[in-house]
């Protein structure tokens, strides 16, 4: 996905997003970890579809490890 270049939030949500609908959420955190781009990594849209993601594939405690500080 990277190889193209020209990429931007909304192509990587929307490709987290299709990932969780097709039950690979280790596919979609790893996505979501080779982001470089900070802003692209912390925008809303981005981290809800991960959220989206896990939590469709009954992974709560994964969203915990990466978005909450406790």
């Amino acid at each position: 996905m990277q190889q193209h270049g020209g990429l931007n939030f909304a192509s990587y949500s929307s490709y987290i997003m299709l990932m969780g609908k097709n039950l690979h959420p280790k596919k979609a955190l790893e996505i979501y970890n080779g982001i470089e781009d900070r802003l692209i990594k912390v925008n809303p849209s981005v981290c809800n579809s991960v959220l989206g993601c896990l939590n469709r594939n009954d992974k709560i405690e994964k969203s915990f490890e990466h978005f909450f500080v406790t």
